[in-house]
């Protein structure tokens, strides 16, 4: 059976990511969880500031704990085995990624013989603001591997 330990964090502040936004402080988030495998494994995810990432829509943000701003990922950040060798993650906070979702509904309705159509009802546009992490480094006994990033033009 799994055991799972989590741990919440109040006045959480998400640094700064933009020269135009200033640091957001989180009244209370979702702020680790460690699980332990049968076998005495344990893995460790979120517990720091670049290891969450953090994703809100574009609607007000006018109280003061940014409710609007939550957590949705927590990456791993630490592997402990049951005679504590550890393996550590460390990630980096990358710029703001802004996601826009156009929606258009179109509805079919057929009574007897006869088929009627009618367009443009549920139309919206919703838009995503993630605050992006990614891995930078892995640590372990004998050594450690560095990533490094860079924007691409491919697409």
């Amino acid at each position: 059976m799994l055991k799972v330990e989590e741990e919440l964090k109040s006045n959480f502040v998400l640094p700064r990511q933009t020269n135009s936004m200033g640091n957001l402080t989180l009244g209370r988030i979702f702020y680790k969880f460690t699980i332990t495998t049968p076998n005495g494994n344990k893995y460790v995810f979120g517990g720091n500031t670049e290891s969450i990432e953090f994703t809100r829509g574009t609607g007000a943000t006018d109280n003061a704990y940014h409710s609007e701003v939550i957590p949705t990922s927590w990456y791993l950040t630490k592997v402990i085995s049951p005679s504590g060798k550890e393996i550590s993650f460390t990630y980096e906070r990358g710029n703001i990624l802004v996601e826009q979702f156009s929606n258009f509904l179109i509805s079919f309705s057929k009574r007897g013989s006869q088929a009627s159509r009618k367009d443009g009802r549920g139309q919206g546009t919703s838009i995503s603001i993630i605050n992006p992490v990614y891995l930078s480094e892995v640590n372990f006994g004998n050594g450690k591997v560095r990533f490094f990033r860079s924007e691409s033009n491919e697409l």
